[in-house]
């Protein structure tokens, strides 16, 4: 009888042994699917803004232009010796854009860190999309103007946001690899903008 105790308590524990190894396993292959996906989110992520935001200054020259279908006469500021031209004004919004970039970096990185990097992504990317549908749909030099401010002050927080996501998704010995993926993503959605309007750009002058 002792035997049979004994090799009774040996298979249930060689059970359990084996239900532990195959939920360890279920675990370890979820996480490495939630890694997956949360790479890829944040790589389609930053790639995107990137494009996004790298595509905005790279149209300077079809902005100011007549063709361009904003009114920028309009809103032309009168001085006591000239008015100022198209390419000055969009001298000042850019001006504007790189302060609200520099406060944006100054004052979104609290906020992050109280909200956690994925929310705030959240909400940046919404943000970025209705002021990006105003930047298309718009045809005045000061709505215009805002939105693109609002734009450049959202993006900053973007990168800082992307590292605080990493920070609390992927352990410790991944956070260079996820880093350097965000860092290749953000040099594709650059690249791929700037390719984009260049292939505009010939299409229509030969249309």
């Amino acid at each position: 009888s002792n035997s049979i105790n004994s090799n009774s308590i040996n298979s249930n524990s060689i059970n359990s042994n084996s239900d532990s190894d195959i939920n360890g396993g279920k675990e370890d292959s979820l996480k490495k699917k939630q890694h997956l996906i949360t790479t890829l989110a944040l790589f389609s992520t930053y790639f995107a803004v990137m494009g996004a935001k790298c595509a905005l200054p790279s149209t300077f020259a079809l902005l100011t232009s007549n063709t361009s279908g904003l009114k920028l006469t309009q809103t032309q500021i009168q001085t006591q010796t000239s008015t100022q031209n198209p390419q000055q004004m969009m001298a000042h919004v850019l001006t504007i854009s790189t302060c609200a970039i520099a406060f944006g970096k100054l004052i979104l990185g609290p906020i992050i860190d109280k909200l956690t990097g994925i929310t705030c992504l959240q909400i940046a990317l919404s943000s970025l999309m209705v002021l990006l549908s105003i930047i298309s749909c718009t045809n005045t030099f000061m709505v215009f103007a805002i939105a693109w401010v609002g734009v450049d002050f959202i993006f900053s927080s973007c990168w800082a946001a992307c590292l605080n996501a990493i920070h609390h998704s992927f352990p410790q010995e991944d956070w260079a690899s996820c880093i350097g993926q965000l860092a290749v993503a953000a040099r594709i959605g650059n690249a791929f903008s700037f390719v984009s309007l260049f292939l505009c750009w010939n299409g229509v002058r030969i249309g």
